[in-house]
């Protein structure tokens, strides 16, 4: 399963956030290569996703914002109540890219 967004109008600003995200995420999200249940064993589904003020961003807070991060709780609200596991919570982590990148990431 392959989650992610397309759409996104890319300006110098997103790049520069979207970069510093990367660099942070970039050693946390590492290379798996699975199915569903794969993901549920690891109670980890990774969704990339353009880093824009449309479809994820950062707020002044540090709160994550945009319809991508909207959709994906939702969709993780879904999944935790299909499964029924309880405390054992399938987690949706973002990895935010530019729109450039979006492709050459998921293969």
């Amino acid at each position: 399963m392959i989650l992610f967004s397309v759409g996104c109008q890319r300006d110098d600003a997103s790049r520069q956030g979207a970069d510093s995200l990367i660099e942070v995420a970039d050693p946390l999200v590492g290379y798996f290569v699975g199915d569903f249940d794969g993901m549920v064993e690891r109670r980890q589904i990774r969704a990339l996703v353009p880093y824009s003020r449309t479809f994820f961003f950062l707020d002044g807070r540090g709160s994550q914002r945009g319809l991508s991060h909207a959709f994906m709780e939702a969709f993780e609200d879904h999944v935790n109540n299909t499964l029924g596991r309880g405390h054992l919570r399938v987690q949706v982590v973002y990895v935010p890219v530019t729109r450039d990148r979006l492709i050459p990431w998921l293969l």
